[in-house]
């Protein structure tokens, strides 16, 4: 298995469950308490993009209440905004 494209979709795992929390107003603590976990370690395992086991997508998908596949996807600054907007 090609190294960079674990590191890119760890990556793009981390950086759409960051922007999903903004995005829906969720702070890390809540986020914490919804996947049954301490508010330290979210930072934690966030702030190195650490990976995380695959039982555990789901987890972070129901708490921040998007589709799994959605904290993979690789999406624009661009994207982003209109997410924002429509949302809004």
């Amino acid at each position: 298995m090609d190294e960079n494209n674990d590191v890119n979709t760890r990556v793009n795992f981390w950086v759409n469950v960051k922007r999903y929390l903004a995005l829906k107003d969720i702070s890390n603590a809540t986020l914490a308490k919804r996947i049954k976990s301490s508010e330290p370690v979210v930072v934690k395992l966030m702030e190195k993009e650490s990976n995380i086991p695959i039982e555990s997508v789901g987890k972070y998908a129901r708490a921040i209440e998007v589709q799994p596949i959605d904290l993979f996807e690789v999406w624009t600054d661009e994207e982003w905004e209109k997410i924002g907007k429509w949302r809004s």
